[in-house]
């Protein structure tokens, strides 16, 4: 019911009380302008005892379909009239039933690696006649969009061991072959006297050769070619157990700086900078100038503390950087994705 409806009857039920001098006239004005008004306050008891969560993925890779599901639960929906769901400005693309409940499902694209906020979810519903909206929020929706692998890993360790300062890595003996170890590194001598598979160490355990710094790019495509370059860097290091320290930006003053010792690390470590990464990952040092850093920006003039000398790749067209440009990048890498 519109409000300029309700206002009309209003007007008439104060036009049949002033006209009609009678009991009856008076009750079903007074009941033609409070029936509307009586029909709110249910709603608001209903409102309260109804429970409404989100529930998305934490991580999903690039190029993945992102499903969110609103759920609205308790008693009486079916007093609710025709309730709404949206998540930002947009509506569900499908619905289910169940006891005591309905699912609002939500698809959306994750187009690029990053923070992937895709609105605040909320359901929104009138009282019978139309004259109050009532609304229930499930707070803002955000994903870490995580980049993909690219390149070849032959070549990537390739220009990894250049940057490090050694074209040959140094072999510390063998340890058991973990999901995601490079193959070709299986030790088939130590792996012949034992009933299980080895592969040779590359590093010691606590020695660090490499520092990948990198910046939170603000362009999106910039953002992809940046974090799938860093990301299949740290998964060739992991795959050569090589040991590597990540600094990264998270706005708080000073460098953040972990260690990186498997692939489960390193993705912690990526989704936690995806999450929380700024820019100028360099400009506060904290980093040991003897340790070689691959510093990867979408800055073409980073701010870089002057005790550091790192190896630049810029995703722009840069005179400081050592490689700047998406050609140049992925030719590093070995290739496309």
């Amino acid at each position: 019911m519109r409000r300029f409806l309700y206002i009309f009857i209003c007007i008439a039920a104060i036009f049949v009380m002033t006209i009609y001098d009678l009991y009856a006239a008076f009750l079903m004005a007074v009941m033609l302008i409070l029936a509307p008004l009586l029909s709110i306050l249910p709603m608001y008891w209903i409102r309260k005892r109804l429970r409404l969560s989100i529930k998305v993925p934490a991580r999903l890779l690039r190029g993945h379909l992102a499903e969110a599901q609103l759920t609205l639960e308790g008693p009486f929906l079916s007093l609710l009239s025709s309730p709404e769901a949206l998540l930002g400005a947009e509506t569900f693309d499908e619905t289910v039933s169940f006891d005591g409940g309905i699912r609002f499902i939500f698809r959306r694209t994750a187009s690029h690696c990053g923070r992937f906020d895709m609105g605040e979810a909320h359901i929104r519903w009138t009282d019978p006649f139309g004259f109050h909206t009532f609304t229930l929020n499930a707070g803002n929706v955000s994903i870490i969009v995580l980049p993909l692998k690219m390149g070849e890993y032959k070549a990537t360790m390739k220009t990894l061991r250049l940057i490090a300062g050694s074209d040959e890595p140094e072999r510390f003996g063998a340890t058991l072959y973990k999901p995601g170890d490079n193959p070709h590194l299986i030790n088939w001598k130590v792996t012949a006297r034992t009933d299980d598979v080895y592969v040779r160490d590359m590093y010691p355990a606590e020695g660090t050769n490499l520092v990948l710094a990198a910046d939170y790019a603000r362009k999106p495509d910039e953002r992809d070619l940046l974090c799938d370059a860093l990301y299949s860097a740290g998964l060739a290091l992991c795959a050569s157990r090589m040991n590597f320290l990540f600094a990264w930006n998270a706005g708080t003053g000073s460098v953040i700086t972990q260690m990186i010792r498997n692939q489960e690390d390193w993705s912690d470590a990526i989704a936690s900078f995806l999450a929380g990464g700024r820019k100028d990952a360099l400009k506060a040092g904290g980093l040991s100038p003897y340790v070689p850093i691959l510093y990867m920006t979408d800055n073409p003039a980073p701010s870089v503390s002057p005790s550091l000398h790192p190896v630049i790749w810029c995703t722009r067209d840069s005179r400081e950087a050592q490689l700047s440009g998406k050609d140049a990048i992925m030719r590093a890498m070995g290739g496309g994705t």
